[in-house]
């Protein structure tokens, strides 16, 4: 089992434990944003900053916020800089996952690669 299957299985089996990753995340219409997400995973809550640069070339940072129910991570945008707030959904799988993101009422993809 690799490392993040390790971690992730570890804090679902494990709610007392917390689990910290950073997430390289791209979304939006040909990955036009991208960044990064500092995430701990504590049972099925996720919590967490992101940071990321947009097409425009604006930096915006936020926290995040949501859960994680039967292999799905649910998340939220929270106090978003640029006053943007977005939903995630995403399937975990492997080293990432993918999904969709919804800002503003426009869906586009929304790609998770976790490190290692």
């Amino acid at each position: 089992m690799r490392k993040p299957h390790l971690i992730l299985v570890a804090a679902l089996a494990f709610p007392g434990v917390a689990a910290a990753e950073t997430w390289r995340v791209v979304e939006g219409p040909q990955g036009a944003t991208k960044g990064s997400w500092n995430v701990t995973i504590s049972g099925e809550t996720v919590t967490g900053n992101g940071t990321m640069d947009g097409s425009s070339g604006g930096r915006v940072t936020y926290s995040v916020v949501g859960a994680l129910k039967d292999g799905y991570f649910l998340l939220k945008r929270a106090n978003p800089r640029d006053g943007v707030p977005c939903d995630y959904v995403g399937k975990a799988a492997g080293e990432g996952f993918r999904g969709s993101a919804t800002c503003n009422g426009q869906q586009g993809p929304w790609i998770v690669k976790r490190d290692k």
